[in-house]
């Protein structure tokens, strides 16, 4: 008896793979690449560094717990700003 025949879900499934593959491949070469380029420049005296986007630096969280201090403008409470302030007059 011959083989079943395979779904086209596991052929897009077989070819996503595929695609993996051939991705980390070619993101490899040009990661290497692109390291023996930036060691060049080191020698030239410039400094550069590879960095993955998806991890920019940013700025400092706020801990948990800690509340960022409002002071409503139209009455001056801290706690609330004008856009929440319960003595705003209705527009």
């Amino acid at each position: 008896m011959a083989d079943p025949k395979p779904t086209k879900i596991e052929k897009a499934l077989d070819f996503k793979a595929k695609y993996q593959t051939l991705m980390n491949e070619a993101r490899d070469e040009a990661i290497a690449s692109i390291q023996g380029q930036i060691g060049t420049l080191k020698e030239l005296g410039f400094t550069f560094e590879l960095v993955e986007s998806g991890s920019r630096f940013s700025a400092k969280a706020p801990k948990a717990g800690e509340k960022k201090q409002r002071t409503c403008k139209i009455c001056g409470k801290t706690g609330h700003n004008a856009r929440t302030c319960p003595q705003r007059p209705n527009a």
